[in-house]
């Protein structure tokens, strides 16, 4: 059995000013660094010592979560730019809000039910679940137990293809700040979703 952790990174700039971030480099917060301590709290429990290592996005927030968890576990780090959050394009650095916008309502009902639907001069859901699931196939192939810490949009599409192997499930899906989530998979990679925002 093949074991992912993941976690997504401590609240961000950009989460406590409610904007889209994106692959925008954002930092972390006094709270998200107090997050990702409680989370390597977390991970330090007897139940998670069978991680081998640490994968991260290359974004500043995801990387600065990963290395403040690795002060307790003492594991090789590396960080990958497969693992980068979705590029939101024109939207990026822009107030959540700005969805609501009378203009962008097409493009909303698009993207609920058109997975392939890409942000203005950015990703679909589709771009990103390929790019990420791929890589974390690859680390899987390497490895039978892993912590990856990454973002939100990225590591729920993992989930809604792993688990349901239906992209529409992302939106059934929450992931909090530097919470521990567990997918597990069985010999022929089919993901079971074992915990959620622990």
């Amino acid at each position: 059995m093949k074991k992912l952790y993941m976690v997504r990174h401590g609240q961000s700039e950009a989460n406590l000013a409610t904007k889209w971030a994106g692959q925008m480099d954002v930092a972390l917060t006094p709270k998200g660094e107090e997050q990702a301590r409680t989370a390597a709290k977390k991970l330090q429990d007897s139940i998670y010592s069978d991680i081998e290592k640490i994968y991260c996005s290359s974004l500043k927030r995801a990387y600065d979560t990963a290395k403040i968890i690795n002060q307790s576990l003492h594991l090789e780090l590396e960080p990958c730019d497969e693992l980068k959050e979705i590029n939101l394009g024109v939207f990026q650095d822009q107030p959540k809000s700005i969805l609501d916008d009378e203009k962008y309502a097409d493009l909303k009902l698009s993207q609920k039910y058109n997975r392939n639907t890409k942000y203005p001069n950015g990703e679909s859901i589709f771009d990103i679940t390929q790019r990420y699931c791929t890589k974390i196939e690859e680390i899987l192939s390497l490895h039978d137990s892993v912590l990856v810490v990454s973002h939100s949009r990225v590591a729920r599409a993992s989930i809604a293809y792993f688990v349901f192997n239906n992209l529409s499930q992302i939106d059934c899906i929450r992931l909090n700040n530097a919470a521990v989530s567990l997918v597990t998979f069985d010999e022929e990679m089919v993901g079971t979703l074992k915990l959620l925002n622990a």
